[in-house]
């Protein structure tokens, strides 16, 4: 496997886990947002574990996602082209 290909797997690898922890998050906010009482009622104190883990996980998809746009919009080093000092001006012989 070639470079080009293994970089290509381990984006669509990040991008997997991306969408995954973000759509966990939104589970675990509605969780918190439908929380329930034993007699049905909605509960706005309750389910602050979900509040929490819903926040913990944005958080974490929010540094995976700008990991991964740092990552994808990285230059590549061995294209890199390194100037050092100026070329030389020769003096032309008949000036």
């Amino acid at each position: 496997m070639n470079n080009s290909q293994k970089n290509s797997k381990i984006s669509l690898i990040y991008i997997a886990a991306l969408i995954s922890m973000v759509s966990l998050a939104s589970w675990q906010f509605y969780e918190y947002a439908s929380f329930k009482h034993d007699n049905g009622l909605v509960n706005i104190e309750g389910g602050a574990s979900h509040l929490v883990l819903a926040l913990i996980l944005a958080f974490l998809a929010c540094c995976l996602g700008f990991f991964i746009a740092s990552k994808l919009l990285r230059y590549q080093v061995d294209n890199e082209l390194h100037i050092t000092a100026p070329p030389s001006r020769s003096k032309s012989p008949g000036k």
